[in-house]
């Protein structure tokens, strides 16, 4: 038998430097990271981050062994301008297809200042602290390790309490708090194909094309502390098709919900904060021998009676890289991406791939009461350098791209540069990513 390994050298202390301008908007960080914290396989990040809003403090660590088990510890800690955030999770997850049980607990609380826009224009802002405390059982229930199905028992405690800063009068939302168990069910099927060049450079990526579908739905009670009844739901499914050939498909779709029952003082018997939303991309190898990837990205979201705080918000960091950040938001929105990335077959000194982009963008984001119109269509095309860092252990991308805004415009520059380390769009929840799905946490 004979026998050929490919290996790969890939640094464990990772200096962290971004220069990111996407919208108009400048930010940067810097710091490191280690994944293994002298030998022992712990993860330890330091990051200096500076934005718009000034300069915050990020520290993290995690341990995939807590105390040489197969429990994980993860935490983070953040110092902002207007805030704080502190993140901890220690769980013994499932942390295979045929693992037989899970459980654990997560703890998140923040304070941070809330800015609503409209239109690329800040109109509301308010101070925000939000708890949010889930501990869970899941079990694995059925025996087959390429179509497993696990069901899971949550209990969720989630408060926002709200307090102004230059709030605009009769804006400031009402404290919420929503507490009660979550049953949920999830169905992954196992159809894993493997391709390079597709979000990353240099690596090979593990892609699942088989189903992985959730199902949830819980219970509100004042009884439990809540500040209404209600129940919340969220299903929703994803899953891929093609990859026999040069190209293959990954789409997903779904909906969460809270369903109000009646409560004296408060409007009842109908949804709540709902979306709906779908996505799909197709990536596809254009040349047999030369590193170049088509990708067509699709989504589309619906909000109905969102929840003051859940917009759909559409520019330069969520997809539309001609536009400014947040220059449309409303209730549901649309969005097209066509790009075209190649890079050159070897590396440049043994560090980086180099390559570049050709791309549209084409997308609206509609308030409520209005439909869609082919003249809020907002388009623009550009190009772009791609550097793939080959000696990173995650396959980093740093992108630079210039986008021409198409059409007209109410911002003073058609063009928009934008640098940053990760895609031009995501793989999914561009317009929709700061909206809690698609499980129950909203």
């Amino acid at each position: 038998m004979d026998l050929l390994v490919h290996s790969q050298d890939s640094w464990t202390t990772q200096p962290q430097l971004d220069v990111s301008s996407e919208g108009g908007q400048t930010s940067s960080e810097v710091g490191f990271e280690e994944i293994n914290l002298l030998g022992y396989g712990k993860d330890v990040t330091y990051l200096y981050k500076k934005n718009v809003d000034g300069i915050s403090h990020v520290f993290g660590y995690s341990d995939p062994q807590f105390l040489n088990t197969r429990a994980r510890l993860s935490s983070s800690f953040q110092d902002t301008p207007s805030g704080n955030n502190q993140d901890l999770t220690l769980e013994r997850p499932f942390y295979s297809l045929n693992t037989r049980s899970a459980g654990g607990v997560s703890l998140s609380h923040y304070n941070a200042l809330q800015k609503i826009f409209q239109g690329a224009q800040q109109i509301n802002q308010y101070d925000q602290e939000h708890l949010n405390v889930s501990p869970y059982f899941g079990l694995w229930v059925n025996d087959d390790p390429l179509n497993v199905v696990r069901t899971q028992l949550n209990y969720r405690y989630a408060e926002d309490v709200f307090s102004q800063n230059s709030t605009t009068p009769g804006t400031l939302p009402t404290a919420k708090a929503l507490s009660g168990p979550v049953l949920s069910s999830t169905f992954i099927q196992s159809d894993f194909i493997k391709d390079t060049f597709v979000d990353k450079t240099g690596r090979v990526e593990d892609i699942n094309l088989g189903h992985q579908a959730y199902a949830g739905l819980g219970i509100v009670d004042r009884k439990f502390g809540a500040t209404e009844n209600s129940i919340p739901f969220a299903i929703n499914d994803a899953f891929g098709f093609g990859g026999d050939g040069s190209w293959f498909g990954l789409t997903s779709y779904g909906t969460s919900s809270r369903y109000r029952l009646y409560t004296e003082g408060q409007t009842a018997g109908r949804l709540f904060n709902t979306i709906y939303f779908a996505n799909m991309n197709i990536y596809g190898h254009l040349m047999d021998d030369f590193p170049m990837t088509g990708v067509m990205h699709l989504e589309s979201a619906y909000l109905q009676n969102p929840d003051t705080d859940n917009v759909l918000a559409l520019g330069g960091n969520t997809g539309l890289r001609g536009y400014k950040v947040n220059s449309f938001t409303g209730n549901k929105s649309i969005l097209f991406n066509l790009e075209n990335r190649f890079f050159l077959p070897g590396e440049f000194l043994h560090l980086v791939y180099m390559g570049g982009a050709f791309f549209l963008d084409a997308g609206q984001v509609q308030p409520q009461g209005m439909g869609y119109n082919s003249k809020d269509l907002h388009t623009d095309v550009g190009l772009g350098m791609r550097f793939g860092l080959s000696r990173s252990a995650d396959g980093t991308v740093i992108r630079v791209d210039l986008a021409y805004a198409l059409g007209p415009v109410q911002q003073a520059n058609r063009w928009i540069l934008s640098v940053s380390t990760a895609q031009g769009f995501k793989r999914d929840t561009n317009t929709y990513a700061n909206f809690p799905t698609p499980t129950i946490t909203q």
